[in-house]
C-alpha cells in the first residue's frame, strides 16, 4: 500500500515539479500536492496542512532561504528539504544551518525518497517529545496545586480544631450554669449551635481537598520514564511504578461533578 504524503512544492518549473512527483510515486508515495512559486502563494498554502516542504533554491523573485524563513515563522514543524540543481555545497550547508533539514540535487533524485522517509520519522519523534514535555509540565503544575492544597488544609485544620473545642467547652459551661430554662440560655445555645454547624461544614473542606488532590493525580499520572518490557504481546511497566488504586469517592457531604 502506498504511503500518503501531503507535499508542498516550492518550485517555479512545472517540469521539475513533475519529475519530483514521479520520483515520489516510484518510491511508494501517494501524493497530495500543491506547487507554489512566490511569497504570496507560499503564505496562502501554509494555511493548509502538510507533511513536508520540497523547495527549489533559486527562483525568479523568490529564494529557498526566503521560503525557509516563511515556513519557520508559520510555527509549523515541517521537514524542509532543498531540491535544486543550482545550489552548491557551500550554499547548501548555509541553508541547512539556517534550519533546512537536508538537500537533494535534481540530478540525483534517487535519494529523495530515503531522505523524506528519514525526515518524516524525525518529525514524528519531535512531536512525541513535545507531547511528553507538555505532559510533564501539566504533572508539575498539578503537583504544585497539591502542595498549595496541603498548605491550605494545614492552615484550616489548626484554627478549626481550636474553634470546635472552644464551642463545645462554651456549650458545656452554659449547661453547667443552670440557665437551661431562661431566654438567655436559648439565645446562647442557638448561637453556639450555629457555630458548631459552621465548624462542621468547614471540617469537610480539608477532606475534600485531599480527595481532589488524589483524583487529580490519578487523572494526570506522571508519564512513564522507566523502561518498559514487552511480554506475550503486552506492555508491562516496571514493578516499581505499580501503585495501589485509591478510592475515587468524594468525601461525605460533597457531590461528584460530572
Amino acid at each position: 500500500m502506498k504511503k500518503q504524503l501531503r507535499v508542498l512544492i516550492v518550485e517555479d518549473s512545472e517540469d521539475d515539479a513533475r519529475l519530483v512527483l514521479r520520483e515520489l510515486t516510484r518510491t511508494g508515495f501517494a501524493t497530495q500536492h500543491t506547487r507554489v512559486a512566490s511569497r504570496s502563494e507560499l503564505l496562502s498554502a501554509l494555511e493548509g496542512e502538510w507533511d513536508i516542504v520540497l523547495c527549489d533554491y533559486s527562483m525568479p523573485g523568490f529564494s529557498g532561504m526566503e521560503a525557509l524563513t516563511l515556513v519557520r515563522e508559520s510555527g509549523q514543524d515541517l521537514p524542509f528539504i532543498i531540491v535544486s540543481g543550482t545550489v552548491g555545497e557551500t550554499r547548501a550547508v548555509e541553508i541547512m544551518r539556517a534550519g533546512a533539514h537536508d538537500y537533494v540535487f535534481k540530478n540525483n533524485l534517487q535519494r529523495l525518497g530515503a531522505v523524506i522517509e528519514r525526515e518524516l520519522r524525525e518529525a514524528e519523534r519531535r512531536r512525541d517529545h513535545r507531547r511528553l514535555q507538555e505532559q510533564l509540565l501539566l504533572v508539575e503544575r498539578m503537583a504544585s496545586i497539591g502542595v498549595v492544597a496541603a498548605g491550605v488544609v494545614h492552615e484550616i485544620n489548626n484554627p478549626l480544631t481550636a474553634l470546635l473545642g472552644s464551642a463545645e467547652l462554651a456549650l458545656e459551661a452554659l449547661e453547667a450554669a443552670g440557665l437551661a430554662k431562661g431566654p438567655a440560655h436559648s439565645t446562647a445555645r442557638s448561637e453556639l449551635d450555629r457555630v458548631l454547624e459552621a465548624a462542621e461544614r468547614l471540617s469537610r473542606i480539608p477532606a475534600a481537598m485531599r480527595w481532589m488532590r488524589s483524583t487529580s493525580a490519578q487523572r494526570w499520572p506522571r508519564p512513564c520514564v522507566w523502561p518498559c518490557t514487552r511480554s506475550a504481546g503486552a506492555v508491562r511497566s516496571s514493578p516499581t511504578t505499580a501503585r495501589r488504586p485509591r478510592s475515587t469517592s468524594p468525601p461525605r457531604g460533597w457531590a461528584r461533578c460530572s
